[in-house]
């Protein structure tokens, strides 16, 4: 006959002690156990004990009432299987809590199994239809064996449902981080969703090292070598942007093997996964991987292809920020042209630069807008090229007639840089355009106000004008710091957008520091 181990209890007086903690903790598959009978709870602890799963044992959860598991969810993370009784304070208990975990909770990935031992109270079709459940099994037809098939099936989904879950998350991750590649903090986005997604197809623990080694292992004059951690993933992510002298010997190790034998290799360790593309050398190193070597052929191609794509990620890395620093030189030199050929020093276009910046982010622009403002605004005075030099250079006040004239390099300059499908060169033509139009409506060329003139140009026409009454120019001597900041706040509402002049006050400290930094030769 089968060992039936299950039958119509009574209920009986909970115990105290909710969870099994005879042992560790740590890597265990969490089951709850929610039943008014004590043993129910005994006997299928008494039965599982040594049950494993993937390597991992079982940590057992009670629960005595469907309350009590309401509660109990709220606070435990991680559950992978409910085995929930049906009848307990009430008649349909369970099922209240099957709701609560789908319906409040929002909770899908965890796989529940109702067990009852009055069928008549919960009629299994209806009950399979209505409520989302994994399972529905009578107190009376579980064996010891059946039990044990219902915990490896149902743990086997479990698993297998976070592992797409994880797995989404890492394609989210990579999708997330291409807009702005050429930033690292996104390349680290992109890397840590690599290493989430592989660790998630591979059923690995997910603690990984990306180390990038793109002076192929030559040492530099300290002595060192120059092998960066370009992302973390779990006990290993605080360790983003070290060098690898400042991990564990082992690990270093093993890295160091991997580079020099320029193959992968496994140790007590952890396995690191060489792969090399042009300049670059990257090893995927996985924590405490004790079974690596079980890797498919398959598996391991498909490490493969992720590391020799991330190898391509940054070798355009490195392109974008060779153009960039490129770019930034031809800008920077434009507007040096430009204001020696006013007499006036480049300096002040770098003083602009970082003003802007900082206004830039100060009002809430991103990391990405605030770079583009900081590289765009020295091209603001482009346009005095066409001004004629006895107007540029005139020390004295000017006429009308000549002042109509010098109002000219604001569109002058918006032709210069229009049309180039560059977003810094575009931001520039705007700023050489609308850097002189004031919040009032009253500035030139077109009399924009408010926020119809646009933020970059708002942002430099502050940046540009605070630079202006303090420094010497041809035609005046410098205003002192007060006087700066009383004409500033005069033209409040007026000539300035008031919350850009707001934020100049309220971090001028750090707008001092600007300008100490880069002082007039």
């Amino acid at each position: 006959m089968p060992n039936y181990i299950f039958a119509n209890k009574k209920p009986s007086q909970k115990l105290d002690t909710k969870a099994d903690t005879s042992q560790t903790t740590a890597q265990r598959w969490k089951v709850l156990v929610v039943d008014d009978d004590i043993e129910v709870h005994t006997i299928t602890k008494m039965v599982l004990s040594n049950f494993t799963f993937n390597d991992a044992k079982v940590q057992f959860i009670s629960a005595y009432s469907g309350q009590e598991a309401c509660q109990l969810l709220e606070k435990e993370s991680n559950i992978a299987l409910i085995l929930l009784d049906v009848v307990m304070e009430t008649d349909h208990a369970g099922l209240e809590v099957v709701k609560y975990i789908r319906e409040q909770l929002k909770n899908p990935f965890v796989r529940i199994v109702l067990r009852t031992g009055q069928p008549g109270q919960a009629p299994e079709n209806e009950v399979i239809v209505n409520y989302d459940i994994d399972d529905y099994k009578e107190k009376t037809e579980l064996t010891s064996q059946k039990l044990f098939t219902l915990m490896r099936s149902n743990l086997r989904s479990y698993r297998n449902i976070m592992s797409i879950e994880k797995n989404k998350q890492g394609l989210r991750e990579v999708v997330q981080s291409l807009d702005n590649i050429y930033q690292f903090r996104s390349l680290n986005q992109l890397l840590t969703g690599v290493a989430t997604q592989l660790c998630s197809l591979l059923h690995l623990a997910d603690n990984t090292l990306i180390i990038n080694n793109n002076h192929l292992a030559t040492a530099n004059p300290s002595g060192s070598t120059d092998i960066k951690v370009l992302c973390g993933t779990g006990c290993h992510e605080i360790l983003a942007g070290s060098n690898i002298t400042q991990l564990d010997e082992s690990i270093q190790t093993c890295i160091k093997t991997a580079l020099e034998k320029k193959h992968s290799i496994c140790t007590e360790t952890g396995y690191a996964y060489y792969t090399s593309r042009h300049n670059n050398e990257l090893v995927m190193y996985f924590s405490g991987i004790s079974k690596i070597d079980s890797l498919s052929s398959i598996e391991k191609h498909l490490i493969d292809i992720f590391l020799h794509n991330v190898t391509t990620c940054l070798e355009n890395l490195k392109l974008s920020e060779e153009s960039d620093q490129i770019q930034r030189k031809i800008i920077n030199t434009l507007g040096t042209a430009v204001e020696n050929r006013s007499k006036e020093t480049g300096a002040h276009i770098q003083r602009v630069a970082e003003y802007s910046k900082l206004l830039a982010i100060k009002s809430g622009l991103s990391e990405m807008e605030a770079e583009i403002v900081e590289m765009a605004s020295p091209l603001h005075d482009i346009g005095k090229v066409a001004i004629p030099d006895a107007i540029l250079h005139k020390p004295g006040k000017l006429t009308d007639t000549e002042w109509e004239v010098m109002k000219t390099h604001a569109e002058a300059g918006y032709n210069i840089l229009k049309g180039d499908e560059s977003k810094v060169f575009n931001a520039a033509s705007i700023i050489a355009n609308q850097h002189h139009e004031k919040w009032d409506g009253s500035g030139y060329p077109s009399q924009l106000a408010g926020e119809n003139i646009h933020i970059y140009g708002r942002i430099t026409a502050l940046a540009d004008v605070f630079d202006a009454l303090s420094s010497k120019r041809c035609y005046k001597e410098p205003w002192d710091i007060d006087a700066v900041l009383s004409y500033i706040k005069t033209e409040q509402g007026k000539h300035f957008d008031p919350t850009l002049v707001d934020i100049l006050f309220s971090s001028l400290d750090e707008f001092l520091a600007i300008r100490a930094q880069y002082q007039d030769s």
